[in-house]
């Protein structure tokens, strides 16, 4: 009878729930377990940011080397640089286009593209800026070239513009 009342007694205080200990490694396990989820989410989300801003700087490298092929399509001449000179203003006359001259520069960081006297339109997106932008117009023989070089800048990379067209 002793063995039962002792039973019901220890059946009483271990039905009570959770000592505070129990309760604390508990939290503490769940805690990690959820930094550690967040944590993996993050990197997840981040690689996909980094991917997105990869491919928003090829693409806006892309669009500036089709951008300086078109304005070089048809050139009839380099009004700036000279021959034989660099600087960080092209201005190119086309054949038979009704807007000349067309000028490309950069200003606080945008790649711009001018018209006539049209207020300039930025070629590089928002997200990616240009640095150290040259024009060098190199003649040689019969042909003219233009070698562009500069510098893209997105919000994860950094990638350099080479470019060299023959004037047509």
């Amino acid at each position: 009878r002793a063995h039962a009342i002792r039973y019901t007694l220890y059946a009483i205080r271990s039905s009570r729930g959770l000592s505070l200990i129990e309760t604390l490694l508990y939290t503490l396990i769940v805690g990690i377990v959820v930094s550690g989820f967040l944590i993996f989410i993050y990197s997840v989300l981040m690689t996909a940011e980094r991917s997105q801003g990869n491919i928003e700087l090829a693409d806006a490298k892309l669009f500036i080397e089709q951008k300086l092929e078109w304005v070089m399509q048809g050139a009839s001449g380099i009004t700036a640089p000279v021959a034989g000179a660099s600087g960080g203003t092209l201005t190119v006359t086309k054949t038979n286009f009704a807007e000349n001259p067309i000028t490309v520069d950069s200003a606080s960081g945008v790649m711009r593209i001018q018209t006539n006297t049209v207020v300039p339109t930025p070629l590089t997106p928002i997200e990616v800026t240009i640095s150290n932008l040259v024009f060098k117009h190199i003649v040689s023989g019969v042909h003219e070239r233009l070698r562009t070089t500069g510098v893209l800048t997105g919000r994860f990379a950094t990638t350099g513009i080479d470019q060299t067209i023959i004037v047509k």
